[in-house]
């Protein structure tokens, strides 16, 4: 695309996630990559997403039996084990936060949450400090990045984007007990890796509308689970590894060699630090090359797709329909 130009006419699409604020990234991503072209946001109706909330919609329901024992296994064979493993991020964590003066339960101090695996209607939830606890790392991380005065960050505790990396600990176990979790992975994410190998091959049938750039807009939990079907480990900055950064992006280029016709597939993982999001950097974000399944970063086509066929699971997909094709 030429800078300043409006692309083509069907020469990018975009399909978000139905969640307002995804729309309303999606919105703001084309704003800002093509400004004042109106290139349309398309999605589903939120109950009839299967393919960013593929498991929450019924395309690829998880086993009860076989999610207890893949999070266990990721515990480290128990709930004990797992309450020893991070019982020094969660004390870290109660110290930032504190604990309340007045409270109804006897047990509100994170350090005093129950760890439990539960199961209601066919689904398996895990109860632990790790879910409060996750969500306010992303919070303090937020706070530093939208660029919160210091002594407003994490309770005056970010001063850096290490400090505030420091405190983000719990939200690493929680995604290492959930979408981090082959299994897990591997039921959430079939239908999107699948859709993004038909993008790679635009004649394909069933494929999503052929352009020259397309952008699937999803969640963290998308990405987290495609790592983990692609097998791509990274550290961006100073986020922990293999953390879904906000504004994070998985991209998937296709390269043909012009003297043979050959086409290739490189894949990377792309986003900005806390300190380029924190001062509107203009600089260029950080990438990482997913060094490939057979250890080339260029990997052929045919092959890349024949390798990660193998790790879909066919139960977890179905026909993906599109609007404005």
């Amino acid at each position: 695309f030429k800078a300043g130009q409006c692309p083509p006419a069907q020469a990018a699409y975009v399909w978000s996630s139905p969640v307002a604020r995804t729309q309303a990234t999606s919105a703001a991503l084309v704003q800002g990559m093509f400004p004042g072209c109106n290139v349309p946001v398309h999605h589903a109706q939120k109950s009839q997403d299967r393919l960013f909330h593929a498991t929450e919609n019924g395309l690829a329901p998880l086993d009860p039996a076989q999610t207890k024992a893949a999070i266990l296994h990721a515990m480290g064979g128990s709930l004990d084990a797992a309450r020893e493993r991070y019982a020094a991020p969660v004390l870290a964590m109660q110290q930032v936060v504190g604990v309340p003066s007045t409270c109804e339960q006897k047990t509100c101090a994170l350090s005093e949450q129950p760890w439990a695996l539960k199961e209601k209607n066919g689904v398996v939830k895990l109860s632990s400090p790790l879910g409060v606890g996750a969500s306010m790392s992303e919070t303090f991380r937020m706070q530093y990045a939208d660029g919160l005065p210091l002594d407003q960050v994490a309770f005056g505790q970010g001063r850096s984007a290490a400090d505030v990396s420091s405190l983000m600990a719990l939200r690493s176990a929680k995604y290492a007990l959930s979408n981090h979790i082959p299994y897990i992975a591997r039921r959430g994410a079939s239908q999107l890796l699948g859709q993004i190998l038909l993008a790679l091959q635009p004649t394909a049938a069933g494929s999503p509308p052929g352009t020259q750039w397309l952008a699937f807009v999803g969640h963290d939990t998308n990405i987290a689970q495609l790592r983990t079907l692609l097998g791509f480990d990274w550290k961006i900055a100073e986020y922990p590894e293999n953390d879904a950064a906000p504004g994070g992006t998985l991209l998937f280029e296709r390269w043909v060699d012009d003297h043979t016709g050959e086409q290739f597939v490189s894949v990377a993982y792309v986003a900005q630090s806390m300190d380029q999001l924190r001062s509107l950097s203009d600089a260029p974000p950080y990438q990482v090359q997913y060094p490939g399944y057979a250890g080339k970063a260029l990997m052929p086509l045919k092959g890349f797709v024949a390798e990660m066929e193998k790790r879909i699971d066919p139960s977890a997909t179905e026909v993906q329909h599109y609007l404005g094709q």
